[in-house]
């Protein structure tokens, strides 16, 4: 595998960075109202800049599609995650129950 430096890189690894440091930020304040779904959205940001960082970085084409595939699972996260933190922040608790957390992550990831 072989790798080609851009300058995007740089941006990229400042995004990393950004979302990697909130990720432990918020999961550290896991009491907190959201802060969970806080800390796993920016896990899946962190995921998902991972993966478009290595992408760019990648020089043929199967490892282009490989990488793409790979963050594709990050950027599928942050929707579903994002409805969760704002469904708790806004008081909507009782609709975060394990059959509805599962079932919108099955139609999400596999219809």
């Amino acid at each position: 595998m072989h790798w080609q430096y851009t300058p995007f890189v740089i941006l990229i690894l400042i995004a990393l960075v950004i979302s990697g440091a909130l990720s432990v930020w918020g999961w550290r304040r896991r009491p907190a109202p959201g802060a969970a779904w806080f800390g796993m959205m920016m896990f899946a940001a962190f995921f998902f800049t991972l993966f478009y960082g290595l992408e760019i970085l990648s020089t043929d084409l199967r490892s282009i599609i490989f990488w793409s595939k790979m963050q594709y699972f990050g950027a599928l996260n942050i929707s579903i995650l994002w409805l969760f933190l704002v469904m708790t922040y806004t008081g909507r608790r009782d609709w975060l129950i394990t059959r509805n957390i599962g079932l919108l992550f099955i139609m999400t990831h596999f219809l």
